[in-house]
Formats: structure tokens, sequence, C-alpha cells
């Protein structure tokens, strides 16, 4: 997914073959095949038969919303709590936030 947010499989190009990746990832090829049914069901890839799988036109979008989702459910909390833990303001989150996007955009 990282790769498909990153723009290295844009939308309706296909993805590497279960072969390709099962050797480049050293996994068991079932294993990939698993993989690309996952993304299937989630609207992240599609299948051709006799084809591959390809990346779904709105995949980047779905593998966002997704992400925030988990965030905001999951990792918000744990983030929350190191920020009062260490005694981290409002004020001053914001300004690490603004610093890192100046770098970072």
């Amino acid at each position: 997914m990282d790769d498909i947010v990153e723009g290295i499989y844009p939308p309706d190009n296909r993805l590497p073959s279960v072969r390709e990746l099962s050797a480049r990832m050293q996994v068991n090829a079932n294993t990939i095949v698993r993989t690309f049914e996952i993304l299937e069901r989630e609207g992240v890839a599609y299948n051709r038969r006799g084809m591959g799988y390809f990346v779904a036109p709105d995949a980047v979008g779905r593998i966002l919303s997704a992400r925030r989702k988990e965030f905001f459910e999951n990792d918000s909390n744990l983030f929350f709590s190191r920020l009062s833990q260490f005694d981290i303001t409002p004020e001053a989150l914001a300004d690490l936030y603004r610093k890192w996007l100046s770098k970072n955009a």
C-alpha cells in the first residue's frame, strides 16, 4: 500500500506478479495471493483474469481514508498520551508540526 500511495504503482497499472513478489519478499506465494485478495476486497486492487492484479482507480484515497480512520481510532490515543506524559503543550506541538511541514513539503 505504501508503494501505491507513493505512486510507484499508479491507478490502473499492473501490480507485480505473485511469483515476482513471492521471490522478492521471500514469502510463500499463497501469502501473496491472500494479500492480493485482501487488497481486492478492500477496493485497492482488482483482478483481470489471466492478466494479474491492477491498482484500483481510487486506491490512494481508500488507503489514506483507512489509515486516517486507524489513526483516529487507535494510534491517536497513544500519541496524545505521550504528549501529555512529556508535558508537550498544544502550542509546542503546533510549532513542531509547522516546522516539520516546512521541511517536508
